[in-house]
């Protein structure tokens, strides 16, 4: 679709990358680049007892999964990590190939993130850091103004379209209830209802 496009019409390209999602399934060439490294001890906070109800079905994985077991799913989810950052390269390289990298605003983000075992937990099920600490970056030549910088304020997902319009000079329209990261205002919480797929 690159190499197909008009260079001087404006466009928006958009790329989702299924892993690392369980099952955990890396090729081989990439799984072999951690198979020898050791890996940190998961996390597990002090409170982490079996007598928290609230918890008590999502940190089952101590009786599921052995230590190998678990030290290779880690390896498996690092190697899909370390695949879409290479296929990542071969999109910044084919828009540097058609000449359109400087004039591209590129952005990098999630739906969620994973426990990793971290306080005996997996998946995405519960709202701690690992879960919903989710990457959002924002690189590009038009940005070299703001190489470097880091903002801790709380985002999420609606919050991508205005930040787009806004870096392309388009008007937000009213009706969108996400704010820009470039703009002055800040989110307190994050709004919106829960449903039972969130919940999964």
């Amino acid at each position: 679709t690159i190499k197909r496009k008009d260079p001087t019409s404006p466009a928006l390209y958009y790329a989702s990358y299924q892993q690392p999602h369980p099952p955990l399934i890396p090729l081989d060439i990439y799984y072999n680049m951690y198979l020898n490294e050791e890996l940190e001890e998961s996390i597990v906070g002090y409170w982490n007892n079996d007598d928290y109800y609230p918890l008590k079905e999502l940190k089952d994985i101590k009786e599921k999964y052995s230590k190998k077991e678990i030290d290779m799913a880690k390896k498996a989810f690092y190697a899909l990590c370390t695949h879409v950052d290479h296929q990542i390269r071969l999109l910044i390289g084919t828009l540097k190939e058609e000449d359109l990298l400087d004039n591209t605003i590129i952005l990098f983000t999630s739906d969620h993130g994973d426990m990793l075992f971290d306080h005996n937990m997996v998946a995405k099920r519960v709202f701690y850091e690992n879960s919903c600490n989710v990457p959002l970056i924002i690189s590009g030549k038009p940005l070299e103004k703001y190489r470097g910088v880091v903002d801790d304020r709380l985002v999420s997902l609606d919050d991508i379209m205005p930040t787009l319009l806004d870096l392309c000079n388009i008007e937000i329209p009213n009706t969108v209830e996400g704010i820009s990261v470039f703009s002055n205002k800040k989110k307190e919480y994050i709004y919106g209802e829960i449903g039972e797929d969130d919940l999964a």
